[in-house]
């Protein structure tokens, strides 16, 4: 039984990679569960005093509490408060314990995005909150890789949103079943393909 070479190479090249991807992102999909299930119970550990520059990875979702000694002014930025309401969620950098390095924390949200936010100057003030940990600042030699939702707020803001597990993409699943449908559509239009060869050889 002769086939077309080209396309049928091609097919049996792609389709096994699809079907690859497909099992990969089942396997991915299974670390993400574990992972999710570890962080959703981060919050109901007990809160951790932290003191310094020695921030592990361990605190992503954990209840924290330190000192800051603030600089900068706060900035505003979109954000949500803690009914789900849209609004600006201000954010500034402190310096926690004894450290030279800074990290950002929320200290609160309100409507207005104009609003002068009043922080203490020139001493360290107690902050607790929980922790989400920024990967994107990992690199940053001089930034804590860390955001500090403040809670309760600072500086008569009203709370913002505290982030959850849900927050995190989990599309995993989703990529799976994709992979394995390109798998699929590629060897029904193979199939068709064939089929049409076939017939255009007999004529």
């Amino acid at each position: 039984m002769k086939l077309p070479l080209v396309p049928t190479i091609m097919v049996v090249l792609a389709v096994p990679v699809l079907i690859a991807l497909g099992i990969w992102q089942l396997g991915r999909a299974d670390e993400k569960a574990a992972m999710l299930a570890a962080l959703s119970a981060s919050p109901d550990l007990p809160t951790v005093t932290i003191e310094g520059a020695d921030w592990p990875d361990t605190l992503d979702f954990r209840h924290i509490q330190t000192s800051c000694q603030f600089v900068g002014d706060a900035v505003a930025k979109a954000g949500r408060n803690a009914s789900g309401a849209a609004g600006y969620s201000y954010f500034a950098d402190c310096r926690p314990g004894a450290s030279v390095r800074t990290i950002e924390v929320n200290v609160g949200w309100d409507a207005r995005p104009d609003r002068t936010v009043p922080l203490p100057r020139g001493e360290a003030v107690p902050v607790m909150g929980l922790a989400r940990h920024d990967r994107s600042r990992a690199n940053e030699g001089d930034v804590i890789p860390y955001v500090m939702i403040a809670a309760p707020p600072l500086a008569s803001l009203s709370q913002s949103r505290i982030p959850t597990t849900e927050d995190i993409p989990d599309n995993h699943m989703a990529y799976a079943v994709q992979w394995f449908g390109f798998a699929a559509t590629l060897a029904i239009i193979y199939l068709v393909y064939v089929r049409g060869w076939r017939r255009g050889r007999k004529v």
